[in-house]
């Protein structure tokens, strides 16, 4: 088996980072509901959290994901087609980066903005 292609890493490192931080959003949360702090505003989100990493994320990636499945049988089966199926899944990782860069950024605004309450009202 060959190693896996850059474009996976680079969907699974921006997978990781999204699972990652709405843990820690999770966590910041939960002390705001600790310290009865907790308001609408800071469960919403949390909500948007989730929505980010749970549902946005791998509706993007969902084709991607296709594409992954495709090259691990090609990669067995027909190696020299998984090359082909590897210069689709860059073409499209480049498609998609800017998009998961920019809801990674959301949830990193998000993460900000959940500890600003929590130090604010705290």
């Amino acid at each position: 088996m060959t190693a896996r292609p850059a474009s996976l890493q680079l969907l699974d490192s921006y997978f990781r980072a999204a699972r990652l931080a709405h843990e820690y959003a999770f966590r910041l949360h939960r002390r705001l509901v600790e310290a009865d702090a907790d308001s609408e505003h800071a469960r919403a989100l949390l909500s948007e959290s989730a929505a980010l990493t749970l549902e946005r994320m791998p509706t993007l990636a969902r084709r991607l994901r296709s594409r992954e499945r495709e090259w691990e049988e090609q990669d067995l089966l027909d190696p020299s087609a998984s090359v082909r199926t590897v210069e689709q899944m860059e073409s499209e990782a480049a498609d998609l980066a800017p998009e998961l860069a920019a809801l990674r950024a959301r949830q990193r605004q998000i993460l900000a903005e959940l500890r600003e309450i929590l130090t604010r009202d705290l």
